[in-house]
């Protein structure tokens, strides 16, 4: 009868420590900053930016279909670089006005079809908002035109100033120009009025503005690691490279947008923006936690293996279809980098912030 009450206060240590213990993960940092650095020093900033070079690759455009010789094809060339790499840098906010209008479906679905592209030109009148051209317009759609629609720089200036479809093909040129400036333009109108709104989403819910911007950071990580890299090394074809596959397929310099892409999620992740501020990212939030991995902290580990993946895909050289055939290891090992950061973005950060990843990669990491 004696060990009764010892048996009792065993039981009511035990209970208040289970009521000490916290329910879920130390949700105490500053989500209504990170909501507003997100709007107005990332997004917006970046938009703008990819808006500026937009009109200028329409201008471009304009005046190459205006006179087609070499000096304008260049220029155009150049002008269409400038622009998707901007949009290697806005691809992450997929997320509000950039979910609505489906912006890496409508603005980068690659490789082009060229075929259905052809069948517009030939036709002359087409959709490109109908789901039969969603690989028949945006960048890889522009490449195609610019850089690999005839064989020499001379056949392509023949192809948009003397061919016999030579009009079809500027129409063609200025429609897809006019389409990029369309959609995106239209994103970056709407985060005029959808700012405020994000900004108020301060909770941790699968509508939060901290759940939206980490998802697609980690689903941009993701197409990053699977699209640009992995399918064009056969990742997806038992180990047979498919060269074919790579975004830039005929400008050339799909590793150096892979790079440019990374390099804008690590800013993203430390809350740096285009301009240069640098105010409360998701590197903060972790801090403000503590959140720990391996005895040390997480914030510091995941901008290590952001800078150990930034490191071993500048070592893959463009033209990256040819990369992916005589050197596959160097493209593997920037691969197997970036994967690892993967788990700690979407493992270790996600279940600290007590954010759950709700897209669905069927990936396995």
């Amino acid at each position: 009868m004696k060990q009764i009450p010892i048996l009792l206060l065993c039981a009511a240590l035990a209970f208040a420590a289970c009521k000490d213990k916290p329910d879920g993960p130390n949700l105490n940092y500053d989500r209504s900053a990170l909501a507003a650095n997100v709007a107005d020093n990332l997004v917006l900033p970046a938009y703008d930016t990819l808006l500026l070079r937009l009109d200028s690759l329409e201008q471009q455009a304009g005046a190459f279909n205006q006179s087609p010789d070499s000096i304008h094809l260049l220029q155009v060339r150049q002008g269409l670089r400038n622009a998707w790499e901007s949009w290697s840098r806005s691809s992450a906010f997929e997320f509000g006005p950039g979910a609505d209008r489906a912006l890496r479906q409508t603005v980068n679905t690659f490789p082009a079809d060229v075929n259905q592209i052809n069948q517009n030109i030939l036709a002359g009148t087409y959709d490109l908002n109908a789901a039969v051209n969603i690989d028949a317009r945006g960048f890889p759609a522009l490449d195609y035109l610019l850089n690999g629609s005839a064989g020499s720089t001379s056949d392509i200036v023949t192809a948009f100033g003397t061919a016999p479809d030579a009009g079809a093909r500027r129409a063609y040129l200025s429609a897809l120009s006019a389409d990029l400036i369309g959609n995106l333009g239209a994103a970056r109108n709407a985060w005029t009025t959808y700012a405020a709104g994000f900004k108020a989403l301060t909770g941790t819910d699968a509508g939060s503005a901290t759940s939206m911007f980490l998802n697609q950071l980690n689903y941009d990580l993701e197409v990053l690691k699977n699209g640009r890299i992995g399918i064009p090394l056969g990742k997806t074809t038992l180990g047979q490279p498919v060269p074919a596959n790579v975004e830039v397929r005929y400008g050339g310099y799909s590793a150096a947008l892979a790079k440019i892409q990374l390099r804008a999620l690590r800013e993203l992740y430390l809350g740096q923006s285009v301009s240069g501020v640098d105010g409360y990212g998701l590197l903060e939030a972790l801090d403000a936690i503590e959140a720990q991995y391996n005895g040390a902290a997480l914030s510091i580990a995941i901008r290590d293996q952001f800078d150990l993946a930034v490191n071993a895909l500048d070592a893959v050289p463009d033209p990256l279809d040819q990369t992916v055939v005589n050197a596959p290891a160097t493209v593997d090992a920037a691969y197997v980098q970036i994967q690892r950061l993967i788990v700690l973005t979407k493992t270790d950060m996600a279940s600290n912030l007590g954010i759950l990843i709700t897209y669905n990669d069927n990936d396995g990491d």
